[in-house]
């Protein structure tokens, strides 16, 4: 070993510690305070009290994306203006001399750039690539539950810019989760649904006791069991159902209360006929046109569901056990054994029907 090689070994040490130092400080630190900011600073939007914080908390659940990297960013800027008294700052951080004053000048600006482009990138992605729904109703029971944030792929029916219409919108698939804005005049409802679709342009639909028929073929049915669903507002007993639709399987609640049998309606040019999975307790197609029927626009069609983003248990704290989970046919229920239900949808699988799919407008079923 030569003597020129001691210097440059010695001097590598320090600047692996420096490193690390800095890895510490701006990029775990921060990540580690943003995830105790969204998980504690701000308040569930069920435990919440009604008024400007619930608005703020519910407003605050959707953003889950945003709100990490503006949290990260915060984080990784206060720590860069505080870094001379922060724990190891003399092994990696050099007196204040003229020219490091400039630089940290510049570094400022550069963080503060940073900062608008990160947030500026984020808005575009919830705007258009993804973005959070909070369930405020059980109209989607069993699929969706209270208080759960789905993940809307935003750009599934066509490419969109932030908060615009698809130039020219794709048709939904039959057995598609789709989220859409209320259908006015309707301020009774929440200002974004979530339905599935069931019918395309051209299809009649009729149902009759929560049941669909698309062109006189009814959508195949299993009764998996008995299901009850406990919340703040109340209680749900039903009877569990999985339907199988061209390619997707999904799960249904039927309780006894059947409802009324709705008029034929065929569903027009550039519409979809949406119902929600909890079949006795959602405002959807059925009802629309003054009970008359009505069908969903493609282009009011915000986004399609296949993932959640966070679960909710009944007391409003957050499940991030289904993170980015895709949406399934498991039965959820805090403090309730759901086996028997499991089991049931099992049984229906391996029975599943052979023909999935209705018939063409105007061919017999």
């Amino acid at each position: 070993m030569t003597t020129d090689a001691l210097p440059l070994r010695a001097a590598r040490g320090p600047a692996l510690v420096a490193a690390g130092l800095r890895l510490s400080w701006f990029v775990l630190v921060p990540g580690l305070l943003t995830i105790i900011a969204l998980r504690y600073l701000l308040p569930s939007a069920v435990q919440a009290p009604p008024g400007f914080l619930r608005a703020v908390s519910e407003w605050a659940e959707t953003r889950q994306p945003l709100l990490a990297v503006g949290f990260f960013l915060l984080f990784s800027a206060i720590l860069r203006y505080w870094r001379r008294v922060l724990p190891g700052a003399p092994l990696w951080v050099e007196p204040p001399t003229a020219s490091a004053r400039a630089a940290g000048l510049g570094g400022t600006l550069l963080w503060g750039g940073l900062f608008v482009l990160a947030a500026a990138l984020a808005l575009t992605i919830r705007g258009s690539v993804f973005q959070g729904y909070r369930v405020l109703s059980g109209s989607m029971l069993p699929t969706l539950q209270p208080g759960e944030v789905m993940l809307s792929k935003q750009f599934a029916y066509g490419a969109r810019l932030p908060w615009s219409q698809p130039s020219s919108p794709k048709p939904p698939k039959r057995g598609d989760i789709v989220v859409f804005k209320r259908p006015p005049p309707r301020p009774d409802v929440p200002e974004e649904l979530v339905k599935r679709v069931i019918g395309l342009p051209g299809d009649t639909i009729t149902t009759y006791a929560g049941f669909a028929s698309i062109n006189g073929w009814r959508v195949p049915a299993c009764n998996v069991g008995p299901y009850v669903f406990v919340s703040g507002d109340g209680m749900l007993e039903a009877e569990l159902f999985l339907e199988f639709l061209d390619d997707q399987i999904y799960l249904t609640a039927h309780a006894p209360a059947m409802p009324e049998p709705s008029e034929p309606y065929t569903v027009k040019p550039g519409e979809v006929f949406v119902l929600g999975d909890n079949r006795n307790n959602s405002s959807d197609s059925r009802a629309w046109n003054d009970g008359r029927g009505g069908g969903l626009r493609f282009e009011e069609i915000r986004g399609n569901v296949e993932r959640f983003l966070l679960g909710a248990h009944r007391n409003g704290d957050a499940d991030t056990a289904l993170f980015l989970k895709p949406l399934g046919l498991d039965v959820r229920g805090d403090g309730i054994d759901n086996a028997d239900l499991q089991q049931g949808v099992a049984r229906c699988l391996k029975n599943r029907p052979k023909f999935t799919s209705p018939p063409r407008p105007g061919a017999k079923p």
